[in-house]
């Protein structure tokens, strides 16, 4: 995505700043969902009370970043894909639309988005750091009106690090790789464990429950609320706290995670 010709616009690098703020106020209500090609990231963020979507981008342009902001108005699905339609603010304004494949298709997860330029006003009517004044919009814009430019993101689940352990700094999460809050919400036992055991604390012999092959576990919580639910100890093994309150093995020989944890992605 290079049609954005990089200048200084300081109330745009506060963007992402801010999705980050609305998400710490309010985080046991919010899910994220992740699409990225390494250099353009697109993040949903749904606000499961109220269904506001709210949502950004970053791409790099010439070694600078560059964030925007989009708001979803309409969604429907057919038996293949689900489709987005909304607008968008960055230096431009324009329309934006996303292409994801059902989970049910056994498609690639890949999701398609196109952005068309178009300078219309946008006005997304909630804590926005993008200018919502007609005069500040577009005023560095210097793409033709019309111009389409279209990505295909895969999508960015975690993935392990050298040694097969989950961790923070390889979660590949929009806003929050790396920071101490956050870990991906579900993940599916893998299907040649007969059962794994969730223990009271990392490493110890205490067994309180166990999971399945196949079953479904949810992280415990938020963490910026009730504490870490991503351990790493010293011997380099992950555990992550489950919502019965225990601890298992955080690694790709006993957890992958599950794709589409949103309500809508």
């Amino acid at each position: 995505m290079n049609y954005v010709k990089v200048g200084t616009w300081a109330i745009a690098a506060l963007l992402l700043s801010s999705l980050k703020a609305c998400y710490w106020i309010s985080e046991p209500n919010w899910i994220y969902s992740t699409y990225s090609n390494g250099t353009t990231t697109i993040g949903l963020a749904e606000d499961l009370e109220v269904g506001h979507r709210y949502s950004g981008y970053e791409t790099v342009i010439g070694g600078e970043k560059i964030y925007g902001e989009f708001h979803i108005d309409h969604i429907h699905s057919d038996q293949t894909y689900t489709y987005f339609t909304g607008t968008f603010i960055d230096f431009c304004t324009g329309e934006i639309s996303i292409r994801r494949p059902q989970p049910q298709s056994e498609l690639p997860m890949v999701a398609q988005v196109t952005w068309i330029v178009n300078r219309q006003p946008v006005d997304f009517n909630y804590r926005s750091t993008l200018p919502n004044n007609d005069r500040s919009q577009n005023q560095d814009c210097t793409v033709p009106n019309g111009q389409k430019i279209q990505l295909n993101l895969p999508e960015a689940v975690p993935q392990p690090d050298s040694q097969g352990e989950f961790t923070r700094d390889n979660s590949r999460t929009f806003l929050l790789e790396g920071r101490d809050f956050y870990v991906w919400p579900q993940w599916r036992v893998l299907a040649h464990e007969a059962q794994l055991d969730c223990h009271g604390q990392p490493d110890d012999e205490v067994i309180q429950y166990s999971y399945q092959s196949g079953e479904i576990i949810t992280k415990f919580g938020g963490e910026m609320l009730e504490g870490s639910n991503l351990i790493k100890l010293s011997d380099g093994t992950s555990w992550l706290k489950t919502q019965e309150k225990c601890y298992v093995r955080a690694s790709n020989r006993h957890l992958a995670p599950v794709s589409l944890p949103t309500k809508f992605w």
